[in-house]
């Protein structure tokens, strides 16, 4: 993907952020966050934490302002119960909490955030990306979206101002960046061709949060 103009500018604000992030004291206990973006988060958590259980269920966290703006937060709930289940749990404390969030902090390892991002289209998590798992994810992402906003009767995004993302297009779309990333041909993209979908920018964008 080009950066263009609109790119250079998002860059620029982009590593403004971060040299201003880089000089706050950092916590010691949960980095790369600072100490006021802990102290933030833990007065959000405790609104979240409605019955002062010191925990949280899934529902209530889908509470959570920054994640609930984001485009890909339909899967990031579903990535997030999943690592629930696993762990056998129906809430998560604030460590947990600060757990799920780390990934989308703009001082974030780069590495983890590609990974979180290929998890996000790899919809049966099995380390590879297919035409189904690319269509699935577009359903989920473009036309769940669309129907929120209509229903909502708010303001949509640009993006869904003409009614073309439609079950047939976003069938295609998943066709097309196949054929376009696949190098080796193996009807699957498995990270190593996937993160060339994305620029640095790119990544920043999609996947880091102020909080």
């Amino acid at each position: 993907m080009g950066t263009g103009g609109g790119g250079m500018k998002a860059q620029s604000l982009q590593d403004q952020l971060k040299q201003q992030q880089m000089k706050q004291v950092k916590s010691a206990k949960y980095p790369p966050f600072s100490e006021n973006e802990v102290f933030t988060l833990q007065k959000k958590f405790k609104i979240l934490d409605k019955n002062s259980r010191q925990s949280i269920k899934i529902e209530e966290f889908k509470e959570l302002l920054e994640i609930r703006m984001h485009f890909f937060r339909e899967r990031i709930y579903t990535l997030i119960e999943e690592d629930m289940k696993k762990r056998k749990t129906e809430t998560m404390d604030f460590a947990t909490f600060m757990q799920y969030l780390t990934v989308f902090h703009p001082l974030a390892d780069v590495e983890s955030k590609k990974d979180y991002m290929f998890k996000i289209y790899d919809l049966d998590q099995d380390g590879k990306i297919t035409k189904e798992d690319l269509t699935e994810v577009f359903k989920i992402l473009f036309m769940k979206s669309q129907t929120s906003a209509i229903q909502k009767k708010s303001m949509r995004p640009q993006i869904f101002q003409t009614n073309f993302m439609n079950k047939d297009y976003v069938e295609k779309l998943g066709k097309d960046i196949m054929n376009i990333v696949d190098d080796d041909k193996s009807n699957s993209i498995e990270l190593d061709e996937f993160v060339k979908m994305f620029t640095d920018t790119d990544l920043k964008f999609r996947m880091n949060i102020v909080f």
